[in-house]
């Protein structure tokens, strides 16, 4: 093989710096490189990313970035559902037994199914007492590290992937019904609910939107976000429904024992015939503020149960050993949770009227958990009304988007954070405020 010319380096590197005097040619230099990046440099990125599931790609997860100016001016955040968010607000006797188990080297792995000593008798006492269950939670309890889990594994467990299936969600709802739903692999399919209605489960509705692709319904119940409470007829027709068209159901139970003015609380599995189709999904999170420690708990037939317990082994693993110990001494000493629903009631009747006062705006008195759901729709849509409240009140609410299509035109006021009352009541006190301006610029 011959070797290439040699050519004098002073040459090339004078035409070079000729080349470059011409404006007109730096120009082209300057467009050839960026198209010689955007080809073939950037083109294996493409690749790659494409090469992932579109699934995956497409999940929907809420844009935060309109809440920075919120985060720079140390504003206030009404908007996860996390109980007196950020301050302490768990006894010690709580946090005590987390420390405790801790120095006494609990921090290996924890037992799969039933988790610590004592745990799963503390669950099945309360299932007993509150939610009229008899269980064998050797058989047909799950621990699970956090209800977010147990939610995702429960919709797995009833649909086959990418093959069609369809799950029943209503709508305003829970946001990870929907996604979980499409990360599974499965269409979630939107089953409206009403104002009007009381935000009820409507059986036409659901008759409506139910084909031979149906596999399961979700429920969340107390619902969030519109901390509402289905009424034990209205699940009576739904357990009708779902037993006429041979469904699974999954039901989000974690918002079950903050409901207000005796209204009655139904368990759906404790229905007659639903327990063998019904997976319910439960939380340390909402009632007991232990947002933190990630434990949760999945009631289900043992035949459930089995094949959940091998997606948790794969899956995740076991539930954090301590954490378990704080919530063993939380359902032996529930007194702190009575506590908090006396702060929610107040909070919840006060800023039911101070929202009230604003024309154009309505909300109804909670029945359960600790957010306000306001419809705004006089005023302007959900993103507009987020966005005038950071900037006129500097308070972050939920946008009602979030919740479902059908959720436009609300948002979600979570009254259960912050611990400081004047702090809470101030914030809840600008946004009326706020709003009111608004209201009248409108003419309202």
């Amino acid at each position: 093989m011959q070797s290439p010319p040699v050519v004098e380096s002073k040459w090339i590197w004078g035409l070079n710096f000729r080349f470059l005097l011409n404006k007109q040619n730096v120009a082209i230099l300057f467009f050839l490189t960026i198209k010689f990046h955007l080809l073939y440099i950037n083109k294996g990125d493409i690749k790659m990313i494409d090469k992932i599931d579109p699934i995956l790609r497409s999940v929907y997860s809420p844009d935060f970035s309109i809440f920075t100016k919120l985060f720079l001016n140390n504003g206030i955040q009404l908007i996860g559902a996390d109980p007196f968010a950020p301050d302490k607000c768990l006894p010690d006797y709580v946090t005590d037994a987390v420390k405790k188990a801790i120095d006494e080297g609990k921090t290996h792995y924890s037992k799969l199914r039933t988790g610590e000593p004592g745990l799963a008798e503390e669950i099945t006492k309360k299932l007993k007492c509150f939610n009229n269950m008899d269980i064998d939670p050797n058989k047909e309890l799950l621990i699970t590290p956090g209800s977010a889990m147990g939610l995702f594994m429960a919709i797995r467990l009833c649909i086959t992937p990418n093959a069609g299936d369809e799950v029943l969600n209503h709508d305003p709802g829970f946001a990870e019904n929907y996604n979980d739903v499409h990360l599974a692999g499965a269409k979630s399919i939107s089953v409206p609910i009403y104002r009007e209605n009381k935000w009820q489960l409507d059986v036409n509705e659901l008759e409506k939107n139910v084909t031979p692709k149906t596999k399961a319904l979700i429920i969340t119940n107390p619902n969030n976000p519109t901390s509402t409470v289905q009424s034990h007829d209205t699940l009576l027709k739904v357990a009708s429904f779902v037993k006429k068209h041979d469904l699974f159901v999954i039901i989000d139970q974690s918002f079950e024992q903050i409901v207000y003015d005796g209204k009655e609380f139904v368990t759906f599995a404790s229905l007659p015939g639903m327990k063998e189709r019904t997976i319910t999904v439960y939380s340390f999170s909402k009632d007991m503020g232990m947002t933190g420690f990630r434990i949760g708990y999945l009631v289900a037939n043992e035949e459930f149960i089995n094949i959940l317990e091998r997606c948790l082994f794969n899956y995740v693993g076991a539930t954090n050993t301590f954490s378990q110990y704080g919530a063993i001494a939380g359902l032996r000493n529930y007194s702190f949770v009575e506590e908090w629903k006396k702060i929610y009631d107040i909070r919840r009747k006060k800023s039911y009227e101070i929202i009230n006062r604003v024309k154009g705006v309505e909300c109804d008195l909670p029945e359960a958990g600790f957010c306000l759901w306001v419809d705004i729709r006089k005023l302007g849509t959900s993103e507009e009304i987020v966005k005038y409240l950071i900037d006129e009140a500097n308070v972050g609410v939920s946008p009602g988007f979030w919740f479902g299509k059908y959720g436009e035109g609300f948002l979600r006021v979570m009254f259960g954070r912050i611990l400081d009352d004047n702090v809470y009541f101030d914030a809840i006190e600008r946004c009326a405020s706020a709003l009111n301006k608004l209201a009248l610029k409108k003419g309202l």
